[in-house]
């Protein structure tokens, strides 16, 4: 009985760690795919900013601001904001 228990472990324990590789893996995928989808965020909104406040390119400080954001709701309130403001000094981005 004992042998037969040990003769099973081998198999259990590539199981729980294809179970634990594959939990690792869809997360790291899942934070991937939300890093790439705040960098899209990131340059949307700049595109915006640039074509509401002037055709140069934006001060370095602005950009940084700008990818500094960590939400999506952190870029959509700006974005909605950048609507009524009129200056960037406006959005306290310079």
């Amino acid at each position: 009985m004992l042998a037969e228990r040990i003769k099973e472990w081998p198999t259990e324990w590539r199981q729980e760690g294809f179970k634990k590789g594959f939990k690792e893996g869809f997360k790291e995928g899942r934070k991937e795919r939300r890093e790439e989808l705040l960098a899209e965020g990131h340059a949307v909104l700049i595109r915006e900013l640039e074509s509401r406040f002037g055709p140069l390119p934006l001060p370095p400080e602005t950009r940084q601001r700008v990818t500094s954001l960590h939400t999506y709701k952190e870029i959509i309130e700006l974005s909605f904001a950048s609507t009524k403001a009129h200056t960037l000094a406006a959005l306290g981005l310079c």
